[in-house]
This record gives structure tokens, sequence and C-alpha cells, in this order.
């Protein structure tokens, strides 16, 4: 007969049945007597226990577990027989089309040392039994009577994720006539149960589930519930499926839909024991933009990882300078506005980590906790990568260069992109991130600076010798001139190797190394041991900070300076105009380390406040952080070699009566890393970058050249200079072939910046922003109403017919009159453009070193 059993309709094949007072039916077959009782409790999940009688040399079936699958499978096991056997088998009540009746059937023998059997290609609803015993060597089978059932369900086939808090459960040809079907949800994450978030009744072939947690991967399983199996199914297939995040959406191309808004700024710091201010040791501080929707509960957590390793979100380990793979790092930040994180368990160099930034969320009424994880497409673009600096070094960060960039192009950043954005203008992208790299392939469209660049954090500065016994009790330092005639030291001082600082009352300080038996300026240097032992950037002990900066020499030995200083990440370089235009920029981003955001605080900050009678010679006090002549700063000078290398004196030089007037104070620039301007510092952390733009040290050599030709075409044509400096030190020449075509310059919309034309206040605005990105010298023939061209640019430094065939070669600052302040590009943030000729020597040159991080 038909027994129907809820939902299920279960065929019974009847040999003898009646109904006791029990409720137990009582079923006769194969000579033994069955009992089944319809309000016992189920044994073991998804499975009926229907026989009692066990024989006692077999125990027949242990187990028997639905395995889903498409179509359903079920897997029957078995312990192994008490005496020695030569097969199981395996046993399964089947419908007989011709009796009409459900009966034993042997499906399967086994060998005797298999102990388990799959039963596939089943019907999902339908209910199966199984039997198994046992053969002996004589053919003879145990009489076990042991009867399990389960019901075979083909379960979850697919699922699809529809939003940050749902998703669509498909099944394998639906769900059959169940009493019901219960979906389960399981975050991946450790330590996380399944959870029932679904059960629906009716035959369905997909589930809509709501109600799951942002930003988590899941797996989802589908199991089917039988009152008559007093359970479920008990299959364990399950798919994997990650819901969307509120931070970082679904990941897909085109989805704007996150609320990341990616870094501000990134600053990485390599060891600096004699730094005179923090940091001195290994650190990054990362500097991120609130998120959008972000609240006063709105909380934060920095992953990490090296990029040897993919960030997992859901990482418990906290960050140790030791460890690769991912953690957390010690930050705790909450809030809506920008957020500031150090992590200064980092390690040595060369390593190179990638932080991700993300929500940790919070049920309300759960209290429950979880990290929204990134997405399954394109995770790496919301990846932050900080190489770490070796010693004495900072990192220039692509994504923070991108965006303080694109801020003052008055363009929106994408975060997903290293926060580039929108611009069509000549050097947009890099070719290469340094000489003999390979090209590099970049959308075009967009400004992005396109790599990380470890740079300097001090300029170059004469490594000279403290104790030499035939020196001096000072060491190599001393008076080697009274006038303005530059003077070597004597021949009878020093060692072969000894570096000697030698000061003179108009030139400075220059630097001259003991080659044999006589003294060498830095200009006739030649080896490689001759370059790595002249220069340094360590700026000493504390008390001990007196090494003035390399001078007295072109581009092409500042090529061998850098190229023979080595780093973790290979020897050093010059740096590019165009990467200079970055690490030389002040902060000036509200919320990021150090910020000046106000423009005449900018201004003083780099310069002060000038009055117009300067080219005569005044003077007005300003607040001059970095400029070594301001009110602010005018340190009693040095007039000895004592006094020169006190702990109090920040100076490189000392001054006699020789010297003329202001140039007392315009002209006695700083040791490097002095206290006197430890404000003066790039967003990167770089000090003195830039100084003041006047005679003590403005010309930062590049290894690109600006140097223009056909002064009457349009669009103009810039060439490389011949020198002696070609061979390996230029790349990038003046035809910026930043993207390696020369074509880009048809881009400017204003033929008059490269004429005879003066610039002034009005004219300035019909400049093109894009002039920035290349940190490009205003050209001006004019401008005796603004300041002194000496006062700008030391004289000829770009050679007398570099620009309009005059001496006014370049002009970096328009002074606006009605506003009384310099300005630039529409009223942008100022960018520096120095440069020196690459065959001209000077005693004002700044060498600053850099080597790309890639």
């Amino acid at each position: 007969m038909i027994v129907s059993l809820g939902s299920v309709k279960v065929a019974v094949h009847k040999m003898m049945a009646e109904w006791l007072p029990s409720r137990k039916i009582v079923i006769l077959f194969l000579g033994l007597v069955v009992l089944f009782s319809t309000t016992s409790c189920l044994q073991e999940r998804g499975k009926k226990e229907v026989s009692v009688s066990v024989p006692s040399w077999f125990e027949g079936v242990k187990e028997v577990k639905n395995l889903g699958g498409n179509p359903a499978s079920v897997k029957i096991t078995w312990n192994a027989a008490e005496v020695p056997v030569t097969a199981y088998r395996v046993y399964s009540l089947i419908y007989n089309t011709e009796t009409k009746l459900n009966e034993w059937s042997q499906i399967d023998e086994v060998t005797s040392d298999q102990f388990s059997y799959v039963h596939s290609e089943l019907s999902s609803g339908q209910v199966y039994t199984y039997m198994v015993r046992a053969v002996n060597s004589s053919e003879v089978e145990d009489v076990n009577s042991k009867q399990l059932a389960t019901v075979a369900f083909e379960g979850i086939s697919s699922v699809r994720v529809t939003g940050a808090n749902t998703a669509t459960v498909s099944l394998n040809n639906g769900t059959g006539a169940f009493d019901e079907v219960r979906v389960y949800a399981q975050p991946v994450r450790a330590g996380s149960g399944k959870v029932l978030i679904k059960a629906i009744k009716g035959n369905v072939t997909s589930i809509d589930v709501t109600n799951l947690n942002s930003g988590v991967k899941y797996k989802f399983f589908v199991n089917a519930y039988m009152s008559y199996l007093a359970g479920e199914d008990g299959n364990e297939i399950y798919v994997e499926g990650k819901t969307n995040s509120e931070t970082f959406g679904s990941g897909s191309n085109n989805d704007t839909n996150y609320s990341y808004r990616g870094v501000m700024a990134v600053q990485a710091f390599g060891d600096a024991p004699n730094a005179p201010k923090d940091p001195k040791a290994r650190m990054v501080k990362l500097v991120w933009n609130p998120f959008n929707g972000a609240s006063s509960s709105t909380k934060y957590r920095v992953i990490r990882s090296s990029t040897a390793y993919t960030p997992d979100l859901t990482t418990a380990l906290t960050c140790s300078s030791s460890m690769a793979q991912s953690c957390i790092v010690s930050c705790t930040n909450t809030g809506t506005g920008t957020q500031t994180c150090d992590d200064i368990n980092v390690a040595s160099p060369p390593m190179t980590y990638n932080y991700v930034i993300t929500q940790v969320k919070k049920n309300s009424s759960t209290n429950e906790e979880w990290v929204e994880e990134l997405p399954d497409s394109n995770a790496n673009e919301f990846y932050v990568k900080v190489a770490i600096p070796s010693d004495y070094m900072v990192l220039v960060q692509r994504d923070a260069a991108n965006f303080e960039m694109c801020k003052m192009l008055g363009q929106t950043s994408n975060p997903r992109k290293n926060q580039r954005c929108s611009y069509t203008g000549i050097a947009a992208s890099p070719y290469n991130s340094g000489p003999n790299k390979a090209a590099l392939n970049f959308d075009s469209g967009y400004y992005d600076f396109g790599y990380n660049l470890f740079v300097d954090r001090y300029r170059l500065a004469c490594n000279w010798t403290r104790v030499s016994p035939s020196c001096g009790p000072n060491g190599c330092i001393g008076v080697t001139g009274n006038s303005s005639t530059a003077g070597a030291p004597d021949n009878s001082l020093g060692q072969p190797g000894d570096v000697y600082f030698a000061l003179n009352p108009f030139y400075g300080a220059n630097c001259y190394y003991k080659n044999g038996t006589s003294w060498i300026s830095t200009a006739a240097l030649t080896t490689a041991d001759q370059f790595r032992v002249v220069a340094r950037i360590d700026p000493g002990e504390d008390g001990k900070r007196h090494y003035p900066q390399l001078n007295g020499f072109g581009q092409a030995q500042a090529y061998n300076f850098c190229s023979n200083q080595s780093s973790a990440y290979g020897n050093k370089r010059l740096m590019r105009r165009r990467e200079y235009v970055h690490a030389s920029a002040f902060a000036t981003l509200p919320g990021e380390p150090n910020a000046v955001f106000d423009e005449v605080a900018e201004y003083n900050l780099r310069e002060g406040i000038y009055s117009s009678a300067l080219v005569t010679g005044g003077q007005l006090p300003g607040y001059r952080r970095c400029a070594s002549g301001s009110a602010a700063s005018m340190l009693t000078l040095p007039t000895t070699v004592a006094d020169v290398v006190a702990p109090t004196n920040y100076r490189s030089q000392m001054f006699t009566a020789y010297t003329p007037g202001i140039l007392n104070y315009m002209n006695s620039p700083y040791f490097i890393g002095t206290p006197a301007t430890e404000n003066c510092v790039s967003r990167w952390g770089a000090q003195d970058p830039i100084s003041h733009t006047s005679f003590d040290g403005n010309n930062t050599v590049m290894a690109d050249t600006f140097v223009r030709t056909n002064i009457g075409t349009n669009p103009p044509v810039f060439s490389p200079v011949a020198s002696d400096s070609d061979s390996g030190v230029i790349y990038d020449w003046g035809n910026y072939q930043f993207d390696g075509v020369t074509s880009g310059l048809t881009q400017y919309d204003s033929a008059t910046f490269f004429k005879s034309t003066a610039i002034n206040s009005t004219t300035m605005t019909t400049l093109p922003k894009y002039i920035l990105t290349m940190g490009l010298a205003l050209i001006n023939s004019s401008f005796s109403a603004y300041r002194n061209s000496s006062d700008l640019i030391y004289n000829g430094t770009l050679g007398p017919s570099a620009f309009n065939g005059g001496s006014n070669a370049t002009l970096t600052h328009v002074y606006d009159a009605t506003t009384a302040r310099y300005t630039m590009m529409e009223g942008t943030k100022n960018r520096f453009s120095y440069t020196i000729h690459p065959d001209i020597s000077s005693t004002r040159i700044k060498v600053w070193c850099a080597v790309e991080a890639e």
C-alpha cells in the first residue's frame, strides 16, 4: 500500500501489517520481523533506523548519507565484520513494476576491504532504504536486518549575490515535495557556524535571501527537512558567495557604489638615527580620506601584507616587523574626518607592503562585529602599495602624488585607479619608472605619476673628515681664502682619501678630496670610490651636524654622485623634473602631516614677505622657516672654524668683512638636517627640498634638460643640449618624452607662453594648468616690476641663450600687487622648476638623489 507521511509519499512493500496499540507497523519480509515506529526519534541527522535485529558477527549498515549533487547520490558506510569475509552486498528497497511492491534488491557487491558504497543517479524527493550484509568464504550471507533510510535531495547549484545584504540561491531541478527547504549561510572566516537564513515550503528552483552581512564571504547550503525522517537530508554541498561591501562595492569594472575614497597622503621613512627630529626609525604613515557616508561611529581597520601574499581582511593576527602575511596594523580609527595610521612595525628594506583600509561593521541588534572584505573582482584596485625606504630616504607614493596633483588640476581622483584623474596634456604619464627600465603601459587621458619613488631625506652634503691628525684639531676643515678667489687646501694637509670642508667668505663651503698628494675639487672626481666617500645624506650626530651641501660642479658630476650611491633597491639616480615637482611639494592638503594650506602661510614658509625694494637690496622681515635669510632665523654668524663646528651653529660657512652687505645672510646656507629648518619638509618628509629661492642653492640639478630651440615655431620644439653629460646622464630630454612620443606639445593652448611676452597677473590666467605637471619654469623677458632675475635664479645657470636670448631666463613666481602675494597658475599652490644647465658648474647647486621602488 502507499502510506502518506506529511507531504512525502513513501511506497512501502506490505507482506503483512497490522496496527498495534503502540502505533507500530509490523512488516514481514525475508523471514524477518521489522518494527517501524512513527513516534521514534531520528538517531542521526538525515537517517532513519528501521530495524533492531543485529547478528553477532556483522552489525550491518552504519550510516546512509545524502550527498546531493545533480543527480543526487547517497553514501552507505559500514564497519568491517568481526570474522573473515569475502565480500559485502548492498541492498535497497526498489519498486517492482510487476508486483507493484517495494522489494529488497541487491544493487552491488564489493570486496572485503571496501567499507562504503555510493548509490548514484537517484531521484530527488524519494526516500531510499538500505541494508548491508557480509558474505563468508562459503558464500553464506549473514542475516543482520539493520536498515537505514534517507531522502535523496540534489541541494544547491549556485548562488548569485545581488547586493550588500542579499543573494539568490538556485537549486538543482527544484526542491521536490518536502515539508520544508532550509537555506543556511556560514561565513568562511574561521570560528563561524552555519546560520539558518530562510525556510520555505513548496516546489521552487530559486530562493531569495536577505539580512546578510555586507562584505562577507559565505558558504551557502540548502537542506531538505522531512517530518518522516524527523530531520534534514544532511547533504553538505555548498557554494561560496561574497556579498557586496559598502566599502568596496561589488568590484565590477563599472561599479561606482562604494564608500572608499583612497589615500590623500602617505609617508614612509627609512631608518634615520641621526635625524634632528622624529621619525628616526622606519615607519609608514597612512592618511586616508573619510569614507562616503562616514559618521561618528564609522570604525576603520588597516590590514597589511607583503606583496608576496594576498591580503586577507579576516585575519586576527597583529602585525609585527617580522610578519609578511596578512595582519592587523595597530591603529584605532573612528569618525568622520581624515584618518591617520602609523605603522611602526615594518621590516627592513627591501620590503614592499600592500595596505588595505576597510570598515568594521556592527549589527545593532546582536552587537556582532565583522570586517568588510575585498571583492572577488579587481581587489588589487583597493590596495595601497608602500615600499620601505632605505636609510635616510623617504617615499614618494604614487596614489598620494596623484591625489595632490589632481587637486591642483581641479580634477576628481579615482580611488580605484591609484587616485589618477582626467588629463590630456603633456607629461600625463611616464614612459618608464627609470633609466633602462621597461616601458610602462598607461591608459590615455589620465594624469598618473606612475610608480613609487624613493628620494633622499636630505640633499647631498660634503662628508668631510672630522678626525685626521695631519689636518688639524678639528679635522679637515679650514679657511682657504679671504676673497672671491676660491682656494684649495694646502697639499701638506690631510691623507689620501680625506675630504676637506673648505670655507671661503664669498664662494661658501666647497668640498675637496685628497687624491694622492693633492686635493681635487668635486668637479674633478673620477672614480666610484671618490664619489661614494665625498657625499653623505646622514646629517651627523647631535652636536656634530655640520655637513654643508655639495656644490661646485654640473649635471654630469651630479649624476655621478647619485649613481655611485647604493640603496636596497639598486643604485640611486638624479630625479627627473617631473619627479621633482612632486618630491619637492609642501603639504598643502588639510589633514595631511605638517599641512600648510593657507596660501599666505605657505608662501611665508617658502619665501617670507619681500618688499618691492628687494631689487636694491632691501628686505622686510618675514617668517621664513625654510629660508636662511629671514629675521626669524638670523643667528650669529660664525667667524672662526671653532664657531662653525660649535653645536649651536647651523650654518655651513663663516663670513668676514670681505662679504658684501646683505649677502651675509642671503648667502649662508644651512647644514643638511639642521634643526633650524626642521619644519621645512616636503609632504613626504624630505627636509629642505627647496629652501628659499635666493642664493643658498635654488638650483636643484635634475636628470632632464630644459632647453628651447626653434623659437619661431608653433608648437615650439625642444631638443637636448650636446655636452659631455649626454652619455648615460640625461633621459627624458627637453622635448619631454615622458610618454614615448614627442608630439605632445601640440596640447598647448597658449603659444605666447613660449614667446618673448611679459607674464603678469592678467596673462597668468591664460596659461594652461597642466604646465604644473611638468614643473615648467615660466618664461618672461621683461619683469622688472617684479623681482630681480639674479635674486630668482643665478645668472647663466641656464645659459644666456636658453630662453628668449636674455639673462632673465626663468620666473617661477609672479607678484600680484593687489593681493600682495606671489602666485602661480590661477591661484594654485606654487611649483618650482629650478634646474642647472648640464655643462655649467655652480657654487649654488643642490643634489637630491632618488631610486625607483619598482
